[in-house]
């Protein structure tokens, strides 16, 4: 639940539900990543500073150079094998740079079900 000086207002109202997303994403998240991390264990990825933010054009983003993971706040509106999929995808990054067919044959092996996965995402538009 949000509050708003004015309920009538949509913009204010939707700020503050981001907001709502923003905090929960960054109380739920980390530990989403460490189960990921651990069901991942024999891959021996490096453990990834974890940011999240609310993004306008991705579900997440990994810069492996500097060994964060960005995650969209707004992935909360997802089941947890969704959000979990993006994590695995953006942990492969850490392998596989570019979206190849190593890339994706490890992500298989990460989220077997990552086409279906993506497939609820892609449904989303992103603003």
């Amino acid at each position: 639940m949000v509050t708003a000086r004015d309920p009538g207002d949509t913009d204010e109202v939707r700020a503050a539900v981001e907001r709502l997303f923003a905090r929960e994403a960054a109380a739920r998240l980390p530990a989403m990543l460490e189960a990921c991390l651990v069901r991942a264990a024999r891959r021996r990825f490096p453990r990834p500073e974890l940011r999240v933010r609310t993004m306008r054009s991705r579900w997440g983003s990994c810069d492996a150079k500097t060994g964060v993971i960005t995650l969209n706040a707004r992935l909360l509106r997802f089941r947890p094998e969704v959000v979990e999929c993006v994590i695995m995808h953006e942990l492969a990054h850490f392998k596989y740079r570019k979206h190849g067919p190593r890339f994706y044959s490890l992500l298989v092996e990460l989220c077997p079900e990552y086409e279906r996965l993506q497939g609820e995402l892609a449904e989303v538009y992103l603003e």
